[in-house]
């Protein structure tokens, strides 16, 4: 190459002319695919994972151009971190928001079917329960914990049927249940959803693991926690409970529990990756008890 200066040859590798002295400003690729990427990732911002990851690698080829010593362009590796930095921000908001599952309660019936069940209450909200009751396929006690005790929600609960709730969820909104399950995983969905925790169950086949205990495959109900989920129902627990509250219980992944909680609707999924969505079967929970830790 020739010296800009001077107008002298420079041989391949010298950092600066033999003849005047003149700084060699070589080639910087790692600042044209900084700005590159910089663009795109800026352009592509919104879509999840994609926009981050290339927002990303824009951000840095652009650091690398900018640091790379006798090297041209580090005005477009400048201009690369800039847009790239944008890209960035807005990506990172965009995917954050956007969990593997959102998280979001789908209410199937008006909230008049839950009204709390008591000995006190007027002869219209006894005509109002009597009137959701009819709908469902079987009778069951409607009750929330506005102005109910502890002992008087697990009262009102009954035993969760999982199929014909997920196959006529309208028949059952508002009502109380109780549920023994495996937790297998507990998660926080995004900005979108107000960071709602869940938890993703299995019902838990404990007439299994005692005859499997008895049998001698397990010690106790420790081991045979792990063994004896059933996988064909799955329940999502959202908990929305008061962590100051004095029977607030935390709840841990691999816990056995026994839940009690109102069935407000199907809570609908999404997978920000494939786009698939489904309704999942949930319970918001009132209370728990611990049986297998």
């Amino acid at each position: 190459m020739t010296c800009k200066q001077c107008g002298s040859f420079i041989p391949d590798g010298m950092p600066a002319c033999p003849n005047c002295g003149a700084p060699v400003s070589r080639k910087n690729t790692f600042a044209l695919l900084g700005l590159i990427f910089g663009i795109i990732g800026a352009a592509l911002c919104w879509i999840p994972y994609l926009g981050f990851l290339l927002a990303a690698a824009g951000l840095v080829f652009s650091i690398i151009g900018v640091t790379r010593k006798n090297a041209a362009g580090k005005g477009k590796a400048i201009a690369g971190i800039i847009l790239a930095g944008i890209g960035l921000i807005i990506a990172s908001f965009v995917t954050s928001a956007l969990s593997k599952s959102d998280g979001t309660t789908k209410n199937t019936q008006p909230a008049v079917t839950s009204a709390v069940v008591a000995a006190s209450e007027s002869d219209q909200e006894s005509n109002i329960v009597a009137t959701a009751a009819e709908t469902t396929e079987e009778p069951t006690t409607i009750a929330t914990t506005a102005g109910i005790d502890k002992d008087a929600f697990i009262e009102s609960c009954s035993e969760l049927n999982y199929k014909d709730i997920a196959r006529n969820p309208d028949n059952y909104v508002g009502q109380n249940f109780y549920y023994m399950c495996y937790i297998s995983s507990a998660r926080t969905s995004g900005l979108l959803s107000g960071y709602q925790r869940y938890f993703i169950t299995y019902a838990f086949d404990m007439d299994k693991a005692e005859e499997r205990i008895e049998s001698g495959w397990y010690e106790d109900l420790a081991e045979a926690k792990d063994y004896c989920k059933d996988y064909d129902v799955c329940v999502w627990l959202l908990d929305n409970r008061n962590e100051s509250d004095p029977d607030y219980i935390k709840i841990l992944e691999g816990d056995v529990i026994m839940v009690y909680g109102t069935f407000n609707g199907l809570t609908g999924s999404k997978n920000s990756l494939t786009g698939e969505t489904s309704d999942e079967v949930s319970l918001d929970i009132k209370y728990v008890e611990i049986v297998a830790e």
